[in-house]
């Protein structure tokens, strides 16, 4: 890390280190199929790797009058054919499962289940609304649907699509599950007098309580066992609030800040990076919790544009590695077209680092307006740049996330 970047930066989780998962737990509700005898396919959530689940957790609504429910429903991973992406195969089929009231409902899944990238799972609902209920789903953008089968399903997809919709279901190595990373963590002293921290708001959406941790990984260094944190606890429709989270931790300086949920899913995580100017106020920026699936990928890429004015506004480069490592692939252009510079960057699994634009791709070669190019060639990585500028160090970021 260099001393003369007063920028804060984006940490993102490993994958060895936070564990398997299929399926998803959004952080809000917005509809349910009441039907018994259909099967609720998430199609667009599935297993980014290989791994080994043994726990589930479903978000349920009930009728008010409800308070138990024996075999409310079953759990099925599901592995689509190579062939044909309308047929599949039952890996795991497992329950029936009881339920309660209206809430989360976790479950064991024995024996565990193995699970390979792109499978999906699924919640076969059995018995009526008004006698158990039903799983909810979230709302989500095109690339999301769920797929309503008829009974247990007939080892077809071919049934009716809600789309934009993602099912509150999602089994996972361990009841700790890693939501998602925040951006620009931290609380210190920049350059140019600057005065950078982080203020951090969470807000539970979901019909129950839910519970998690909060971990801060100083920069440069991988995570440890012995890096800060706080535990976060938040009632339904409630909203907490950290003024400096990163030294309410008891942390200083850059880094970042993962967000593990221990019971039901993810809050709405809204960080706000900010200069603290003392009396005279604020300037900053706002940034969002990054779900885990939103580092780039093999084949995935992103372009980056240069600052407009090299003299009054400067530019870092960061990189996190998730836990198979990266090489990047870097292509550097010249405002008017072409490339001018080409640099290939190998990293460590579990890696992160922030260095000066020119640094990243080649001294002298950096042009206003121009603009570079990262492919990922091998491994997974997110990429970002952070401009602030020379005279108020007023500060932006962006990142390279599909």
């Amino acid at each position: 890390m260099r001393s003369n970047v007063p920028a804060l930066l984006l940490f993102v989780y490993s994958l060895s280190a936070a564990g398997q998962s299929i399926g998803k737990l959004g952080p809000t509700y917005s509809y349910s199929d009441s039907r018994a005898g259909i099967t609720l396919v998430d199609l667009g959530n599935p297993a980014a790797a290989a791994g080994t689940v043994t726990t589930a957790t479903i978000e349920w609504y009930a009728p008010t009058a409800v308070t138990a429910c024996s075999g409310a429903f079953k759990l099925k991973i599901l592995r689509p054919a190579n062939s044909s992406a309308s047929t599949y195969t039952v890996v795991a089929d497992r329950g029936p499962f009881d339920t309660g009231a209206t809430g989360f409902v976790t479950v064991l899944l024995s024996p565990a289940v193995t699970i390979a990238p792109g499978d999906l799972i699924a919640i076969t609902q059995l018995k009526t609304f008004s006698a158990c209920g039903s799983v909810l789903f979230d709302s989500a953008d095109s690339a999301h649907g769920v797929m309503v089968l008829s009974g247990d399903g007939s080892g077809s997809l071919n049934g009716t699509l809600a789309r934009r919709l993602s099912l509150n279901a999602r089994a996972s190595t361990t009841t700790k599950v890693l939501e998602g990373v925040l951006a620009a963590a931290g609380s210190v002293q920049g350059a140019n007098g600057s005065s950078f921290k982080t203020s951090l708001q969470l807000t539970n959406l979901s019909l129950a309580p839910i519970s998690g941790t909060l971990v801060f990984h100083p920069v440069a260094k991988q995570a440890s066992a012995s890096d800060p944190s706080i535990n976060y606890s938040i009632g339904v429709a409630q909203t907490i609030s950290y003024a400096d989270v990163a030294a309410q931790m008891g942390a200083s300086g850059l880094g970042s800040i993962d967000l593990f949920s221990t019971a039901g899913g993810a809050p709405i995580a809204v960080a706000r990076i900010f200069n603290d100017l003392g009396t005279a106020g604020t300037s900053g920026f706002t940034e969002e919790l990054i779900a885990p699936d939103d580092a780039l990928h093999v084949t995935e890429s992103a372009a980056f544009p240069h600052p407009i004015d090299n003299n009054n506004y400067r530019m870092n480069v960061g990189i996190r590695t998730l836990g198979d490592g990266a090489t990047l692939s870097v292509y550097n252009y010249l405002p008017g077209g072409g490339f001018n510079a080409t640099a290939t960057h190998t990293y460590p699994p579990d890696y992160f680092e922030q260095v000066p634009l020119a640094s990243f791709i080649a001294p002298g070669q950096i042009t206003p307006n121009g603009m570079f190019y990262v492919s990922i060639t091998q491994g997974s990585a997110v990429v970002y740049t952070s401009t602030t500028d020379n005279r108020t160090n007023d500060s932006s970021i962006r990142f390279g996330v599909k």
